[in-house]
């Protein structure tokens, strides 16, 4: 299957999985949908790479057509992908350098890269979602961060950022997010492991921010 292809190919162990909500196929147009794959094995053939996939089984021999792959720049691994407009995808995951990246993408133009976004901190961007304006992003810092930031999404400056650090003994794990338009607040949600106490205690965690980066529940 291709959720089993994805994971077999990217991922050399369990725990290489994020424990996020990741987005890795979404619309192109028509029948058509694109999946970004990676792989941080230099050697490996399918690194950095977005493949566009008919929706329509070929009665011939029962596959999918597929275009040839297109170069994702500068990722050396791709977590996640969500379509800012019709013919725009934002691309989220980690630089060659390992920091946090994040970039747009027109695949209708010659050159296919519109901006970056790239974090002066190493560790992984997952997943966003969007305004009308902006883009909300949940990154993970390396040291078990949470890491999040707005972004204008024709300019791809970043407006703000909020980092949350973990007490010693402790890691925060990210699983979900929404961007709520009606309340114009973003919301992280997910749990915290604590390894300092017996019984490694795990609680859960929900941060909401307005769009202008301020706390509201934390």
């Amino acid at each position: 299957s291709v959720f089993g292809s994805i994971g077999g190919s990217e991922y050399r162990s369990y725990n290489d999985i994020p424990k996020m909500k990741l987005n890795r196929i979404q619309h192109y147009f028509g029948d058509t949908l694109v999946l970004y794959t990676s792989d941080e094995d230099p050697a490996y053939p399918i690194r950095n790479w977005g493949y566009l996939n008919s929706a329509i089984q070929s009665p011939a021999t029962g596959q999918y057509p597929s275009t040839p792959g297109r170069r994702i720049e500068n990722f050396s691994k791709v977590y996640s992908a969500i379509k800012l407009d019709s013919v725009s995808f934002f691309i989220m995951g980690k630089s060659e350098s390992g920091k946090i990246l994040g970039s747009r993408y027109n695949h209708r133009l010659p050159t296919a890269l519109v901006w970056t976004q790239l974090s002066a901190f190493n560790g992984s961007m997952l997943n966003a979602d969007t305004s009308s304006t902006s883009i909300y992003t949940v990154s993970q810092k390396d040291g078990n961060n949470l890491y999040l930031s707005k972004i204008n999404n024709l300019t791809g400056n970043q407006v703000w950022d909020y980092e949350s650090v973990p007490l010693p003994g402790q890691a925060i794990t990210s699983r979900d997010l929404l961007y709520n338009n009606l309340a114009e607040q973003f919301v992280a949600g997910g749990y915290i492991t604590d390894s300092a106490t017996t019984g490694n205690t795990t609680g859960h965690f929900f941060l909401a921010l307005d769009s202008s980066g301020n706390i509201i529940t934390n």
